[in-house]
């Protein structure tokens, strides 16, 4: 639904013997990239580095993460690497040095490492049953590397808040999730922003925090409405500008998380109706209607709008174009 190849020029794919990490790091700074960048050093090892907007904020790989994992990337000379700007993002922060400091780390740790393929400091052959030993335990080490896997939305998350009051501005349905609990601290929101209206983005930008929930909807890179449901508005739901007043507050501030989440163009408008339309028939009891009826008049008359019911279980939504079921 959106894609970022516009917003970064990080090569696709290599080796690690024409183009060294250092580099790939230092470009994915540069070029404020997003992404993951996936290694592999040919022996059976590879490491999975993620960034957003230029920052590399984690990295995991051979039972490693963080800091480590990177500075043990940086020491591989050969091997391949890809990077997937569409790849899902996971919500840990786990690397707290600047790329600067792991390089020189990097640097640092290579020269004090022995040199070992000298052949005056070859050590003695190892007595036989060391010998077997160790032969035993290289035949048991898998052969094939093991690929990472890009992360499934919110793997690790260790909190995905909910606002204390219950309540969120409308349901929206689920969709391509292209980013999951992604910490606000983390977001160039203004970037962000017009990142989407760039690629003509049409989903949803979603708010959690401890105290509110936030929903900007977007329709082929134009920001159609934008609600905010805060513990502190007596009125409940704010609209428009005040809402995106509220809602980049929140995310400047660093409070919550954020979703982004693509739809298809006829559930937005769906939503869209939800939130600024007058409604037509208002407090009709469930157990008073006939739902498969209702549905039928409203597609013989061919309405678009929505039909949204409410229970202490939950609120649910079913959206309707020309009558037809877009989405629920």
């Amino acid at each position: 639904m959106w894609g970022r190849s516009r917003e970064t020029h990080l090569q696709s794919h290599g080796s690690l013997a024409e183009i060294p990490l250092r580099s790939l790091l230092e470009s994915a700074q540069g070029e404020r990239s997003t992404g993951t960048l996936t290694l592999r050093d040919g022996n059976g090892e590879s490491a999975a580095l993620y960034f957003l907007f230029g920052h590399l904020f984690h990295a995991e790989g051979n039972g490693k993460a963080g800091d480590d994992a990177v500075i043990t990337a940086l020491g591989w000379t050969r091997g391949e690497f890809e990077f997937d700007a569409k790849a899902k993002l996971p919500a840990d922060e786990t690397v707290k040095a600047g790329i600067p400091d792991l390089v020189h780390a990097a640097e640092a740790t290579t020269k004090e490492a022995p040199k070992e393929d000298h052949p005056a400091t070859a050590p003695p052959p190892p007595p036989p049953a060391a010998s077997a030993e160790a032969h035993a335990e290289r035949r048991e080490q898998p052969v094939p590397e093991k690929k990472v896997e890009a992360p499934q939305p919110r793997r690790g998350v260790k909190h995905r808040p909910q606002p204390k009051h219950g309540r969120e501005p409308i349901p929206v349905p689920a969709g391509q999730v292209i980013y999951d609990s992604l910490k606000t601290s983390f977001v160039d929101f203004p970037r962000l922003i017009t990142t989407l209206e760039k690629e003509g983005y049409t989903g949803y930008v979603r708010l959690l925090t401890d105290d509110a929930a936030g929903l900007i909807l977007f329709r082929e890179g134009s920001a159609l409405e934008c609600m905010y449901d805060g513990a502190g508005d007596a009125a409940g739901l704010v609209l428009g500008k005040q809402a995106l007043h509220e809602f980049n507050e929140d995310v400047t501030s660093g409070h919550g998380v954020l979703d982004v989440v693509g739809l298809s163009p006829e559930l937005i408008d769906g939503l869209y109706e939800l939130t600024v339309s007058k409604p037509m028939y208002t407090e009709l009891y469930a157990a008073w209607v006939d739902m498969r009826a209702l549905l039928k008049f409203l597609s013989d008359r061919k309405l678009s709008g929505s039909v949204m019911i409410r229970a202490a279980a939950g609120t649910g939504v079913i959206i309707l174009s020309g009558g037809e079921l877009a989405g629920a």
